[in-house]
């Protein structure tokens, strides 16, 4: 089985559907043409938190070995690709974009302002490429060869036998990265699935997806630029949209959302009867990205659940704003009833801090 591969492209227009998405389109036919499963393909706008989040769902809740980033490496104040990149990986790979970079200065004097990096975060390898469908495609041909050594190497639990690698090389002369890149296996099954799928990146993020079957489409949702750090909510329209796109609906019978807000009633006399003096004018919300994770796997573990999506606000939010949005895909009612009440009991009793606010 070919390693799987997630191909991200980075674009305002892109996004916003303005212009025609080439280069991630290309370089998923290159990745196919050298053995390689496209496990999740997206397009985010060029937001240094909309491309972390995607990042971190490619790698913690998708587990894909490899994920390709096309676009924002420039230097346009809104090229920042490489920035979100950093901040998700542990380990930096300089050889990679040393070579892509070297192998552009062969063909154009520009390619030395190219400003893509690479890194590893926990058995994924993240790699920034051009925007340009050219360069893309020639910077990923410089180091294609390679990646199939460096994947098995992250996939192992030791260190790999370098040497002995070197001499089965030699041995084979040209060749043998190829057949390699066809042949290794896949370190997991499906895009989130870990027997199931794995957990997701939750809280923190923007938003967050997973299906049993495959790949969801990026998350829409981006940081609102204010002072007190509230988050743009998600469009359900296209929630659905990607939902019912994703290869998990055909194992759905039933999608069921749910969506907390903040109300002026305050908690203790909804649920308690508790007689209060004054309603409740905001909320300090907070969500644990951790737990949130834990919780998703567990919803996952449940009967007939085949699709998860959350979201979460975050910071200072005002009487009538979105606190999180709850998407569950299941094959039947009940299913799907009970594993949007686990979810959603599971993350406001153990994952998320709330403190109403009072005039």
């Amino acid at each position: 089985m070919a390693y799987r591969a997630a191909v991200i492209t980075v674009s305002d227009k892109g996004f916003r559907g303005e212009r025609i998405d080439t280069s991630g389109p290309a370089l998923c036919a290159l990745l196919k043409e050298n053995g390689f499963e496209i496990a999740c393909t997206a397009i985010v706008p060029d937001e240094i938190e909309a491309i972390r989040e995607e990042l971190l769902r490619c790698a913690d809740q998708l587990q894909i070995p490899l994920i390709l980033t096309t676009g924002g490496t420039g230097f346009a104040e809104r090229d920042v690709t490489p920035e979100a990149t950093k901040e998700v990986i542990s380990r930096e790979t300089p050889g990679i974009p040393e070579a892509m970079r070297a192998e552009s200065m062969r063909i154009t004097p520009r390619g030395c302002l190219s400003r893509s990096a690479a890194g590893i975060r926990g058995k994924s390898l993240i790699i920034n490429l051009p925007g340009s469908e050219k360069a893309a495609k020639e910077n990923l041909n410089a180091v294609l060869p390679a990646l199939s050594h460096g994947l098995k190497i992250l996939a192992s639990e030791g260190s790999a036998d370098c040497a002995a690698e070197a001499g089965k090389a030699a041995g084979s002369a040209a060749g043998s990265d190829a057949a390699a890149a066809a042949a290794e296996p896949a370190p997991g099954t499906g895009a989130a699935a870990i027997a199931g799928p794995a957990p997701g990146t939750g809280a923190a993020a923007a938003a967050n997806s997973a299906s049993a079957e495959g790949p969801v489409p990026a998350a829409e949702a981006e940081k609102t630029e204010n002072s007190v750090g509230k988050r743009t909510p998600p469009s359900m329209d296209r929630w659905m949209f990607e939902a019912k796109a994703d290869l998990s609906a055909r194992n759905i019978g039933m999608y069921l959302t749910h969506n907390g807000k903040v109300r002026a009633t305050p908690r203790a006399f909804v649920r308690d009867g508790v007689q209060t003096s004054a309603p409740v004018t905001g909320m300090i919300f907070f969500a644990d990205e951790d737990k949130v994770s834990l919780a998703v796997k567990e919803t996952f573990k449940m009967d007939g659940v085949h699709y998860v999506r959350t979201w979460f606000n975050k910071g200072h939010l005002n009487v009538g704003d979105d606190i999180m949005f709850v998407l569950i895909g299941g094959d039947t009612r009940p299913h799907t009833i009970a594993a949007l009440e686990f979810l959603v009991g599971k993350i406001k009793s153990e994952c998320v801090a709330e403190q109403e606010l009072f005039s």
